[in-house]
């Protein structure tokens, strides 16, 4: 295990160490829908509730839950999408977070979900922004660095 340390200034102009940063497993979904004339496909992006940047359905995975279920849960919680979500994850990435003054870091596992549907309601429906963009620039508007990579190594190489 690593111990990441932040530094930071506090009131009094000492310098501080931060708890060691805590790893959370989470998962998420790269969701993808074939439209347009020409069955062109679109990605799935949804706004953070902290800082409103692009990203996918992503959350903690639930005690008894895989990665790939707390996947197509989230994306369902957080988008109203209904659909198949591959068992094998395609990439992973990590993020940190500050939640009063304790730097948590993430893990997050990510799967593909091909979109069978969409939900009129569901649970976060008044909380997030949802978008459909073309897989093409899609990855350009992801706010995680982490999660462009997984983006640019996946889905980028079989995009036109």
């Amino acid at each position: 295990m690593t111990i990441e340390l932040v530094r930071s200034w506090t009131r009094n102009d000492h310098l501080e160490l931060a708890t060691p940063a805590r790893q959370i497993a989470q998962a998420g979904a790269i969701c993808l829908r074939p439209r347009g004339e020409f069955g062109e496909t679109e990605v799935l992006l949804i706004s953070s509730r902290s800082h409103g940047g692009w990203g996918i359905p992503k959350g903690h995975i639930e005690p008894g839950e895989t990665s790939f279920e707390a996947a197509q849960r989230e994306a369902f919680e957080e988008a109203g999408v209904i659909g198949e979500v591959t068992k094998q994850r395609i990439g992973s990435f990590s993020y940190h977070k500050d939640k009063e003054g304790r730097l948590l870091r993430y893990a997050v596992a990510v799967h593909l979900l091909s979109v069978h549907d969409t939900a009129i309601d569901y649970p976060e429906k008044n909380s997030r922004e949802v978008k459909w963009v073309p897989i093409t620039t899609a990855g350009r508007e992801l706010a995680y660095s982490g999660l462009r990579e997984v983006f640019d190594k996946v889905i980028s190489p079989v995009c036109p």
